[in-house]
């Protein structure tokens, strides 16, 4: 439901014409089959998954209606090759599908700035990408390994994009743009340094090719991500944790200008108590007040920076108490 109301003489007035109210229905018949064997030390395993969607967009008060149906095949393929039991190749092939989220699609303004709007976009279709993925996993006494290179192409990329008038109005809206192409490599892995210290993370780095075009005009961007995570936590008497986290994702070129790097830090502190049943959980949200979305948009006729913060640091203090549920053990059995 959106309205929009005008402060005048001293009361709030609804501006009927901006009135709305959105229903969108979106129903998804699946089937899906899949098969799998292993002979020796080759193993592997094929599926297939059928969908018919049927997405419906109504616009109460204007009486307008969209209503979409399409059918997609999704085939999947893996291929596993063991050297020994703690060490082992993949061979995978997969086709996904990526549905639009909720906000993207709202057809509404935003009138918090008069002169750069947002809106969404009801029309969007759902990306869809065919991913290739070599794979090698290695498992040793205190930890595991895993390491991957990628080539992922999306159809129907959804990007934002922003356009402006001759008198500096700007409107930014998604679109199906084009392709996305992406060849990367990935990592990921755990390490008990210590009975008392895990430390575990994974990193992402690619490049990223967007060809697209809107309305005449190219919007094409080639840029290298890295993006990653590391985590350690450290435990004192079986009793007390303590884990810090670390996020990043490097800056990278977009369609329209490039979008800075973004970085947090998260710290949580827990006590086990009365007889492992509770447990009290300190814990600060980006402790440095770092986590932002800054981006630089530019144009032939336009320059803007936008410096976004959706939630600030937070605090927070819970307590979680199990009945008849022991807690989860977050060590392999050999520490026991």
């Amino acid at each position: 439901t959106f309205s929009v109301e005008e402060f005048q003489e001293d009361q709030w007035v609804i501006l009927q014409q901006f009135n709305n109210d959105v229903i969108y229905e979106e129903d998804v018949y699946a089937a899906y089959a899949q098969l799998g064997d292993k002979k020796g030390r080759i193993g592997y395993q094929a599926g297939l998954r059928f969908e018919y969607s049927d997405v419906l967009t109504e616009l109460k008060e204007t009486s307008q209606t969209n209503q979409r149906n399409y059918w997609n095949f999704f085939p999947s393929a893996f291929l596993t090759y063991e050297i020994s039991k703690n060490k082992s190749f993949q061979l995978a092939y997969s086709r996904r599908i990526s549905r639009p989220g909720f906000w993207t699609l709202l057809p509404f303004f935003g009138f918090t700035d008069a002169r750069n709007l947002f809106t969404g976009n009801p029309n969007l279709n759902p990306e869809y990408t065919n991913s290739f993925e070599f794979s090698h996993l290695n498992k040793f006494d205190r930890g595991s390994g895993l390491v991957s290179i990628y080539y992922r192409h999306k159809t129907d990329v959804i990007q934002r994009i922003l356009l402006t008038d001759s008198l500096g109005f700007s409107q930014r809206f998604p679109v199906n743009l084009g392709t996305a192409s992406d060849f990367g490599l990935e990592f990921s892995g755990n390490l008990d340094l210590k009975k008392w210290w895990l430390i575990s993370g994974n990193g992402n780095l690619y490049r990223q090719i967007i060809q697209g075009d809107f309305d005449g005009e190219d919007f094409d961007a080639d840029t290298y991500v890295f993006q990653g995570r590391l985590s350690s936590k450290w435990k004192y008497k079986k009793v007390w944790s303590l884990q810090l986290s670390c996020n990043y994702r490097s800056p990278r070129q977009t369609t329209q200008g490039r979008m800075l790097d973004r970085y947090n830090i998260d710290l949580a502190l827990a006590a086990d108590m009365l007889k492992g049943n509770g447990t009290l959980t300190f814990k600060i949200v980006d402790m440095f007040n770092t986590r932002r979305r800054r981006f630089i948009a530019e144009g032939e006729d336009f320059f803007q920076e936008v410096d976004f913060q959706w939630r600030a640091r937070q605090m927070l203090l819970t307590f979680n108490y199990r009945i008849n549920q022991k807690k989860k053990k977050e060590r392999p059995d050999y520490y026991e």
